[in-house]
């Protein structure tokens, strides 16, 4: 038997990184919303693997890391990242 899809429940960003397609998903358990790959890229504006050098530029404050100076999140027109 193999596995068809994986869903990890948890609003982590850090997390994000593990998303593949729309076969490993985040599932954000506060709001529900499922997250393939598509909606990472939509959130954050990076693909998944990004994640960790998206974070390390524009900050964690829930992980503690601060960010660059002047690097932060831009929300597309129209759009939100929130």
């Amino acid at each position: 038997m193999r596995v068809q899809k994986v869903c990890i429940w948890t609003p982590d960003k850090d997390l994000a990184q593990c998303v593949r397609g729309d076969h490993v998903v985040q599932i954000d358990r506060r709001t529900q919303k499922i997250r393939d790959a598509a909606g990472v890229r939509e959130k954050f504006g990076v693909e998944p693997a990004m994640i960790p050098d998206f974070l390390a530029l524009v900050g964690d404050a829930a992980d503690g890391y601060p960010g660059l100076e002047g690097i932060g999140l831009v929300s597309p027109p129209g759009g939100d990242r929130g």
